[in-house]
């Protein structure tokens, strides 16, 4: 199935600012009556994993994941449409500057999110410091859910031909 054919024209978003990019594609900063968005603008191959886990997910509701709003095309190539996490990546920010008691909040934010979706039968397996975003309020947001296969499933890869995880570097 192809879904780019299928899928409704975004033509009300005005993408602002590329915040950065992967091997699924592009994310940009797109504001739609005047509210502020990030828009996964998809590589070539990368649809269908991305669509059909969109459509496992459109359910998710918990306070600290991203919420994907929607699919579809923007200027012709293949898109998600999610919350804007208006913070910065953990990577950033240092934990040595966070007391204790931060520090065990934040973990235990991301151990919710993530319980909440192992009990929707669901493992994120990219988790790492760029994908987890500290608002200006102090919430954690976990990002980048869209491709993170079923728990059963969790170690069959559902992209286009290069490893599923974030790679590391061997030095």
């Amino acid at each position: 199935m192809t879904y780019p054919g299928l899928l409704s024209p975004l033509t009300s978003y005005n993408l602002l600012e590329k915040l950065g990019e992967g091997a699924a594609g592009e994310v940009w900063k797109a504001e739609k009556e005047g509210q502020a968005y990030a828009v996964k603008l998809l590589n070539p191959g990368w649809e269908s994993a991305v669509f059909e886990a969109f459509e496992s997910r459109k359910g998710l509701g918990h306070p600290n994941l991203v919420k994907e709003l929607e699919i579809g095309t923007y200027n012709g190539r293949p898109c998600l449409v999610m919350e804007y996490p208006d913070g910065q990546p953990l990577k950033k920010a240092r934990a040595p500057q966070y007391r204790p008691a931060e520090q065990k909040r934040i973990i235990g934010e991301l151990a919710g999110a993530l319980d909440y979706l192992h009990q929707q039968g669901l493992v994120h397996q990219n988790l790492n410091p760029a994908n987890i975003f500290l608002l200006a309020d102090g919430t954690v947001k976990i990002l980048d859910i869209g491709v993170s296969p079923p728990a059963e499933d969790s170690s069959k890869y559902q992209g286009p031909g290069e490893l599923f995880n974030t790679p590391r570097r061997s030095n």
